[in-house]
This record gives C-alpha cells, structure tokens and sequence, in this order.
C-alpha cells in the first residue's frame, strides 16, 4: 500500500492508490464510485482537480481501499486542509497534521517487539554490546559452545558466561536438549529510555572498531546535506519505512550470522 505520509495532495494519494490495483487500477474507478455512491464522472473530476470529495466520500474511499486508521486520519486531515477556506484554518489543520507525523514517526511504530524487559534488566543488557550479540548468536540452529561464542565475538569465556546466565534469568533464553534456546528475540528500547544513550554509543563503538576489519558485505556511510526544514519529517519516514522492510527481512530469515545495523539522521 502507498504510504499515506509521502503525499501532500489527497488526490495524489488516490491516483497511487488506484495504480497499486491490479492492472494498474483498471475498472476500479467503477468499483470505486459505487462503494461511495457517486457517478464515476465525479471521480474523474475528483482526481484531474475539477472537483472535491465530501468528508464523508473521502472516509469511504479510504475504507475502500484498506487505509491504516493513521494513514487515514492523515488523508481525511490532508482533505481538510486543501478544502480549508482561510490561511488560519488551514494553519490549523497543518498543525494536526505535523503532530500526526510526530507521534507516527516513532521506531517502536515500525518494528516488532516480543519482549519487554525491567528497568534493572534493561540497564544490564543495554550496558554492553555483548548482551545484544550473544542473544542473537543464540538464535542460530544448534547454537555454538559458548566457548565458540567467546572466539568468534573475541571475548573471554567467563564475558559469555557471565551474559547467558543474564539472558536466562531476563527470560530471553532457556536451556534446551542441544545449548540453549531463544524464548524472546525482538527488543525494542523507547526513546524515552535512560538507557538508550548508552544502547546507541555501545553500537556505534562497535561500528568504528569493525571500520578496522571490514567484511565484502559491509557498508559505511556518513554525509552531510542540507535540505529545507520541511523536508526532515519525510526523511525520517523513508528511513522508518527501509527499517520495516528490513525488519521483516529479518523476521524471515534463517540465522546463520550476526550483523550490526546503525541509521543515523539528525539536525545540526
């Protein structure tokens, strides 16, 4: 589905819709006008500019096209704001849109968390990188001796000792007939977080010290821009959306390896 928050223009966004259709949307105008009881002339007139949809039109094609309950009270803002009649009610409807952005634009929005841990147990797997690496080696099928897990992290054996008698007393991992066995994989820390300062040095340290032993498949990029102010909230929404899509390539796969991910976007 076209996502709702890259588009300035409800119009705009029915066109994309009607094109994800099969076969680009052909005979759905049709389909479209009688779930929302109009002639299929007016939709036409709708999307060239010549017309509006009622509030009560535009609710119904959100319905008809599936819509999320954000992406819509996005576009019924959106709706709102280009029929919107003064400069201040329009402001005003600008206003309920950005908020939308905001509270939309949280990470734990695009990802999926099985696990919440307390404060006392957040502190300790968020106090170092290795509590984070251990747990996902422990995903893989017939999971390493932690011996092993010591080499390939080059830690001590005592380190990973000391982190999988965490993780199982955290209840993120459990004894298994072969090693261990993961109970809880996905964590997620809210940005409100006393640890989360800590959580993002810890990965990014890890990055500069893999800068030293770069692997084919790795990438590093940083870069400056400028851009209007404006423009940052979108940016930030085609970063959340890449997470997602990353996210769930993730959840499918078959853990073989452990890989460090760190996105970077901020206002100087």
């Amino acid at each position: 589905m076209v996502h709702a928050f890259d588009y300035q223009s409800y119009r705009a966004f029915f066109k994309a819709a009607m094109q994800e259709k099969p076969k680009g949307g052909h005979g759905q105008r049709a389909q479209l006008a009688k779930h929302i009881r109009c002639q299929p002339t007016h939709i036409s007139h709708v999307l060239s500019g010549r017309s509006d949809f009622s509030p009560e039109q535009t609710e119904a094609a959100l319905r008809f096209f599936g819509v999320s309950e954000a992406s819509s009270r996005y576009i019924m803002l959106l709706h709102a704001f280009e029929r919107a009649g003064t400069q201040s009610l329009k402001d005003f409807y600008a206003k309920q849109m950005d908020q939308l952005r905001l509270e939309t634009l949280e990470v734990k929005n695009y990802i999926h968390s099985e696990a919440e841990l307390s404060q006392e147990d957040q502190a300790e797997y968020y106090s170092s990188w290795h509590h984070g690496a251990i747990h996902m080696i422990l995903t893989f099928k017939g999971s390493a001796e932690p011996s092993e897990i010591a080499q390939y992290l080059r830690l001590s054996q005592d380190q990973v000792a000391t982190s999988i008698e965490f993780l199982l007393r955290a209840g993120l991992i459990k004894f298994a007939l072969k090693g261990f066995e993961v109970i809880k994989e996905s964590l997620h820390l809210d940005r409100q977080s006393p640890f989360l300062r800590q959580f993002h040095t810890q990965h990014r340290l890890k990055a500069l010290e893999c800068l030293t032993n770069e692997k084919a498949h790795d990438l590093h990029f940083s870069t400056f821009f400028s851009c209007e102010t404006k423009d940052m909230p979108l940016l930030k929404e085609k970063v959340l959306s890449l997470i997602r899509e990353l996210s769930k390539t993730i959840k499918a796969s078959d853990p073989k390896m452990v890989g460090g991910l760190n996105i970077d976007l901020y206002q100087l």
